[in-house]
């Protein structure tokens, strides 16, 4: 005997079946031997250990083959896609050919002519009747059990209750083992859309951390040129003014009392030499305080706040260390500029009367908090890609390891606190 499937394996699902009747020593109610009911049972029992869906049908075929006994038996299960019953296991002595066929007919007279020559040749040349039986589990057609018998001793009575008996545990293993296919298949497809949605997570990842590196060199760039350009501000332009202002002053010098008007023209052009010195002086400390080389961050956000206050009229406090905190310069000057970022927008934006700045540092972390008293930033303008202030003051400090929190109630001001470590991970 062979048996055929001709499915791949797939994963193995968990069924058991139990029997409330034992074997007995004489017939039972249905004339079942008792070899044969004890078969049966075990037949049942077993079910479960079959495995995957296509060692559970060969089971099953060999079995119904032996319990019967039959010379051939097949197992035809329902494609839910094509509506159709596509052969799932047979069994069949060596010399027939009968998995060839997709479905098998019960009677004679359902097949034609032609089927019925094919059919014969197949089983042997031999006239055989096919019983089918119909699986169902919950009303649901799954499939079809077929056996053969020879035409002239057709399956008795007894042998077709057997096989109505065996049907339900034969449906309900199948089905179950369906179904559990079926979750298997849902679970690696699952596993694999959580295996993209990783994929994807750590390339965005990535994605961000080059973006935020290529930021870190382009404020470093943009802070290195900064400095420069005030040097050269600083070097060739102031002194080229005072050199100009010393050659008006010796020219005022060398008038005579009645060119009063050259005079006057003079003192005027020294006057706009001074004020255009004072205002070059300002440009070269916005674009790099002095204070900050020279005396560290303490000290620059001294002078930047009394340089806001004189300028805008707004009152502020602040608590600052006695000392500088120590800090490598890149770290300073990104803390220097959210401040400088911050209470700009405060006189741009708040319309608040004071600012509280408070900066400290406690186990290792560098803490700065900064409260208006204004209208309050609105929450949706917190993440607004259009503010492009409060994007920059984040991703400075994000590059810093550390965290930005801002937060703004209607008439009750805004609140922005940042937490830095002193000195960079490891990473």
């Amino acid at each position: 005997m062979s048996s055929r499937h001709p499915h791949p394996a797939r994963g193995q699902p968990a069924i058991s079946f139990a029997t409330d009747s034992a074997p007995r020593t004489h017939r039972n109610r249905r004339g079942e031997p008792p070899q044969r009911q004890r078969l049966a049972l075990e037949l049942i029992g077993t079910l479960g250990a079959a495995g995957d869906l296509p060692s559970l049908l060969n089971l099953l075929v060999r079995q119904v083959a032996t319990l019967t006994p039959c010379p051939a038996a097949a197992i035809h299960l329902l494609n839910r896609r094509t509506g159709r019953l596509e052969l799932g296991a047979v069994h069949q002595p060596a010399k027939w050919n009968l998995d060839k066929f997709e479905s098998l007919p019960q009677h004679r007279s359902d097949r034609t002519a032609p089927e019925s020559a094919k059919l014969a040749r197949a089983a042997g040349g031999l006239g055989y009747v096919w019983k089918r039986i119909t699986l169902t589990t919950e009303s649901e057609k799954i499939g079809e059990l077929s056996v053969a018998a020879p035409a002239g001793r057709p399956l008795s009575a007894a042998k077709r209750g057997f096989l109505a008996m065996l049907s339900q545990p034969i449906a309900l293993a199948i089905g179950n083992t369906q179904r559990h296919e079926r979750l298997q298949q849902r679970l690696k497809k699952l596993d694999r859309i959580v295996l993209d949605h990783a994929r994807a997570e750590k390339q965005l990842q990535r994605s961000r951390d080059d973006l935020r590196q290529l930021a870190q060199h382009l404020q470093a760039v943009r802070e290195s040129e900064r400095e420069r350009i005030a040097r050269e501000i600083h070097d060739e332009l102031a002194q080229a003014l005072t050199a100009i202002k010393f050659d008006l002053s010796w020219l005022h010098d060398q008038l005579v009392s009645e060119q009063t008007p050259v005079a006057d023209r003079t003192r005027t052009t020294m006057a706009l030499i001074d004020s255009t010195t004072d205002m070059v002086r300002r440009i070269c400390t916005a674009l790099r305080p002095p204070l900050f080389d020279n005396f560290g961050l303490t000290a620059a956000i001294q002078w930047q706040v009394r340089e806001f206050e004189s300028r805008t009229g707004i009152l502020c406090k602040t608590n600052l260390p006695s000392e500088d905190i120590r800090l490598d310069r890149d770290r300073a000057m990104s803390i220097f500029r959210v401040l400088q970022e911050a209470i700009t927008n405060v006189a741009r934006h708040a319309r608040a009367s004071a600012i509280s700045i408070d900066l400290r540092v406690e186990s290792n972390t560098l803490k700065l908090e900064i409260v208006d008293n204004g209208v309050g930033i609105d929450g949706r303008a917190i993440y607004d890609v259009k503010s492009l202030g409060l994007l920059g003051m984040r991703e400075r400090v994000l590059l810093l390891e550390g965290e930005f929190q801002i937060h703004g109630r209607k008439r009750q001001g805004t609140r922005i606190k940042i937490r830095v470590p002193i000195s960079r991970g490891p990473n």
